[in-house]
C-alpha cells in the first residue's frame, strides 16, 4: 500500500477512534485489525466494523479498563489486553500493526523479531517514508506506556509528521 493510502486509512480510523474513546462511556474496539476496516466507495470515508468484542470503560480512570475477557485477533494484541486489562492504546498498538500489515502484505508474526519482541518492518516496506515509519513504531511499542494515549494524539503526531516534510 502506499503512504498516502496508509494515511488516509490511519487518519480515517483514528477519527473513528477519537469518537468511540471519548464518549460519554468510552469504549475499547479490541479487535482492530484489516478485515475489520472498510472504505466506503461513495465516499471514501474509513469505517471501522465489526463491534462484537467492544469493552466499555467503566473504570475512573480511563487510561485502564476493568478486567475483561480477552477476544481478538492474534498478532493485533499485547499483553495488556491478554490479560484482560485492555486500554485505549491496545487500540493504537493494533491499528498500528494494521498499518504496518497493510504496508507491508505480511502478518504481525512474521515480522515480530522473536528474541526482542519489537516489529522490524520497515525494509519490508521502502514505499513509506522514515517520518511516518517512526510515528507508526511508537504506536507498536510494547510497552502500553511508550505508545499513544490518545487517538488524537496520533493523529496529531501524523499530520505534525507529514507537513515537516512539506516545510
Amino acid at each position: 500500500m502506499s503512504e498516502p493510502d496508509l494515511v488516509t486509512i490511519l487518519l480515517g480510523a483514528l477519527r473513528v477512534l477519537d469518537y468511540i474513546h471519548t464518549l460519554p462511556t468510552p469504549i475499547i474496539h479490541r479487535d482492530i485489525k484489516p478485515d475489520n476496516i472498510m472504505i466506503r466507495r461513495t465516499t471514501n470515508q474509513v469505517v471501522l466494523i465489526d463491534f462484537g468484542v467492544v469493552k466499555e470503560v467503566t473504570a475512573v480512570d480511563s487510561s485502564v479498563a476493568t478486567k475483561s475477557l480477552v477476544v481478538s485477533t492474534s498478532g493485533y494484541i499485547l499483553v495488556e489486553q491478554i490479560a484482560g486489562r485492555p486500554t485505549f492504546a491496545s487500540d493504537l498498538y493494533a491499528l498500528g500493526m494494521t498499518a504496518i500489515t497493510l504496508a507491508t502484505e505480511m502478518h504481525p508474526h512474521e515480522l515480530v523479531d522473536p528474541v526482542s519482541g519489537e516489529v522490524v518492518w520497515r525494509t519490508a516496506a521502502p514505499q513509506i517514508g522514515s517520518d511516518l515509519a517512526t510515528v507508526i513504531d511508537v504506536a507498536v511499542c510494547r510497552d502500553s506506556r511508550e505508545r499513544y494515549q490518545t487517538a488524537r494524539a496520533f493523529a496529531l503526531v501524523i499530520q505534525a509528521a507529514l507537513s515537516s516534510r512539506k516545510a
